[in-house]
């Protein structure tokens, strides 16, 4: 909107959404693995009522390329929960120059369940990420296909006969329910949503942790959520679930945890 305001309009949440769901301190995937204090979200709104341009885009991940704190501190991460049907030369090198910067750039695959991957997750150095559901299984209306990296929770509402077959994060105080949301936890700042929106932030969450835990950074850290997660589908990488479904645990300790956690 060519101002310095991050935050969602009230008719929205989606930013907020994935936000919380990578680092929430209730719900988050680093607020619940502990990592909460240790990892922090750097927002760059570039999405509107018009869309999201591809200036806004390219700025944004130049932007995190170059990022540095007053602590010398590097970004781990670009969390990108938007698509479209192709990618700019601008797009893509961005997303070279943040693989170059040791900034992994982590896309959601598309909610439109065909077998072809959304734009700019179909970059090859961007980390497409496809949805599952409760039951372990891709999402009905998640995209896949040829250079699918990873799956990882999305949601499926109602899949099991209730809300909570979705993804459970924050939204902003006085949003008001859209599509597809089911609408917010009564008195609540939370509400339900499904997407790869909402699978891309597990990924880009269990990043933060891994960099925060480990201090591995760039292609190491992609490594490590590749050969971490679980296999899921046909044996050993497919299309549908990229290397396997992300496992935030396995990924820091290198352990499993045992059957039914």
């Amino acid at each position: 909107s060519n101002d310095k305001d991050p935050s969602d309009t009230p008719d929205e949440g989606h930013g907020t959404h994935t936000t919380g769901t990578m680092v929430g301190k209730n719900v988050g995937v680093a607020g619940v693995s502990g990592a909460g204090t240790n990892v922090k979200v750097y927002v760059q709104r570039v999405c509107g009522a018009n869309g999201c341009p591809t200036s806004a885009i390219i700025n944004a991940i130049n932007a995190a390329a170059s990022y540095i704190d007053a602590n010398g501190n590097h970004l781990v991460a670009v969390n990108l929960s938007l698509g479209g049907n192709s990618e700019s030369q601008g797009e893509k090198n961005a997303i070279l120059n943040a693989k170059n910067a040791g900034v992994l750039v982590v896309a959601s695959a598309g909610n439109s369940g065909s077998g072809k991957i959304a734009c700019p997750a179909c970059d090859p150095n961007a980390i497409s990420v496809s949805a599952t559901t409760w039951a372990d299984q891709l999402a009905p209306y998640s995209q896949s296909g040829s250079g699918l990296d990873l799956s990882a929770p999305g949601g499926s509402c109602y899949s099991n006969t209730t809300p909570e077959g979705c993804i459970l994060s924050a939204v902003q105080t006085g949003w008001t329910a859209g599509t597809p949301v089911t609408g917010p936890i009564a008195g609540a700042a939370y509400a339900y949503m499904q997407g790869t929106s909402m699978a891309a932030p597990q990924v880009t969450g269990t990043a933060g942790i891994v960099a925060s835990k480990t201090g591995a950074r760039g292609e190491k850290l992609r490594q490590l959520l590749y050969s971490t997660a679980d296999d899921k589908g046909a044996p050993g990488y497919d299309t549908k679930f990229g290397n396997g479904r992300v496992n935030s645990y396995r990924a820091v300790t290198g352990a499993t945890l045992a059957a039914p956690q």
